[in-house]
C-alpha cells in the first residue's frame, strides 16, 4: 500500500454519494437548506454527521472536539 495515498476509507465512502442523482424533492430540500446557511452547507453537514457515525461519536460535544483535531482541519 502506498504510504502517500491520501484517499482514506472515509473519503471513498463519501465519494459514492451523488447529489445530482437524488430525487427532485431531495434536491429542492438541499437547495432550501443551503439558501439559509452560508458557511455550513448541506454537503459539509452530511460529511460531519457521517464522520460522527463512522467514528461512533456519542454527542455533539464529541463531534466538536473531534474537529478541533489539527489533522482534520486541513
Amino acid at each position: 500500500m502506498d504510504k502517500y495515498n491520501k484517499k482514506t476509507a472515509f473519503k471513498k465512502w463519501v465519494s459514492a454519494i451523488e447529489f445530482n442523482e437524488l430525487s427532485k424533492e431531495a434536491q429542492i430540500t438541499i437547495k432550501n437548506f443551503d439558501y439559509y446557511h452560508k458557511k455550513l452547507n448541506f454537503e459539509t453537514t452530511l460529511k460531519i454527521l457521517l464522520h460522527a457515525v463512522y467514528e461512533e461519536l456519542p454527542s455533539y460535544r464529541e463531534i466538536g472536539r473531534a474537529f478541533m483535531d489539527k489533522r482534520l482541519c486541513q
